[in-house]
């Protein structure tokens, strides 16, 4: 995949999952973490791999834009490990826990 091509996934994930608070961004691995204020929403994205939303619990491709699968009520985030386990880690480094 051209360089270009990844700048411009990554710029609208940025603008699309990206909230005003509590957003926590690990350059080194290029996940963005971050949790909503107004609603019982947290959003964990990885450009090129999976995120997800509270929303219904849909998890979306970033790469490509699109909803892969659903996932029923989740309480922790250990629960989503078996789906990956880089959200997960990344979810416990920066504090966060999925809200119920």
């Amino acid at each position: 995949m051209d360089d270009n091509l990844i700048e411009r996934r990554r710029k609208a994930f940025e603008l699309r999952f990206l909230v005003p608070d509590g957003v926590a961004y690990n350059a080194e691995n290029n996940t963005y973490i971050a949790e909503h204020t107004d609603s019982p929403a947290i959003y964990v994205g990885r450009v090129g791999q999976a995120s997800f939303c509270r929303y219904g619990w849909k998890i979306w491709n970033a790469a490509l834009d699109s909803a892969v699968v659903e996932l029923p009520d989740v309480k922790e985030a250990k629960d989503i490990a078996y789906f990956n386990a880089d959200v997960v880690d990344a979810i416990e480094r920066a504090g966060l826990r999925v809200k119920s």
